[in-house]
């Protein structure tokens, strides 16, 4: 699942008559751009088994520091926060008066190293206040799993927490790279990653829940098979201007 780049071992004289190769253009409609935290870039394929969005980003407009899409000149799009313990505490009376319409809280983490579980010490805080102020809520977890059974155990732990509670939006799986440190999931196969997220996925389907996967285009497209999760919602996480 690594890339190489890989050059050929046989050299070769071109002749004077031959021009120089040309760097493909692949932005054609059938390929996507990755970049990698390197810098490097890479095309690959878009893949024919999942369905394409039709949004047409020309309606995506900036309004105060908020993103909205417009349709037919209505907003039809729904503005959201994620939050945990960084934020510390958060007054969601001004979080609502600022046009903010859900939640996206997390529940807890899997350490990078040691593996250890841990809830997020203003989940509950969280989720009361931001339930109180009329916004809609969903919720997270980082995963670190690198088993099915670890990851198993994750979603348990978030069904535990969110019993009876007013869950409205889905439950999120977060498993990414950790910056500048390495992690125990960073051994793991492609498959091994998919079938950590399917784990995680199939048990809160089974509870009721509709599941969310999160991730970068890196993440998406190259470190799990996004065509097993069809039925799944999708988490983009990119901080640009237009997806």
């Amino acid at each position: 699942d690594d890339d190489f780049d890989i050059t050929p071992s046989v050299k070769v004289t071109p002749s004077p008559t031959v021009s120089a190769a040309v760097t493909p253009d692949f932005d054609d409609g059938e390929h996507v751009k990755i970049t990698y935290k390197d810098g490097s870039e890479e095309w690959i394929a878009i893949n024919d088994k999942i369905e394409k969005n039709n949004y047409d980003f020309t309606s995506l407009v900036n309004s105060g520091g908020i993103l909205k899409y417009y349709s037919d000149g209505k907003n039809v799009s729904f503005s959201g926060i994620d939050v945990s313990r960084y934020q510390k505490d958060i007054d969601y009376g001004r979080v609502k008066a600022q046009d903010i319409d859900f939640v996206m809280i997390r529940v807890g983490a899997r350490g990078y190293k040691n593996g250890e579980l841990t809830m997020d010490e203003y989940f509950e805080s969280n989720l009361k206040n931001a339930t109180d102020a009329g916004l809609d809520v969903g919720v997270y977890f980082y995963s670190q799993a690198t088993t099915v059974a670890e990851a198993e155990e994750e979603a348990n732990l978030v069904l535990n927490a969110i019993a009876e509670k007013k869950i409205t939006y889905p439950i999120a799986i977060d498993m990414e790279f950790v910056d500048n440190d390495s992690a125990r999931i960073d051994t793991l196969t492609k498959s091994e990653k998919t079938a950590v997220t399917a784990s995680f996925v199939n048990r809160i389907k089974e509870a009721g829940y509709r599941p969310m996967i999160y991730g970068n285009k890196e993440w998406l497209l190259k470190r799990i098979d996004i065509s097993k999760f069809t039925s799944s919602c999708f988490w983009l996480a990119q901080n640009d201007e237009q997806p």
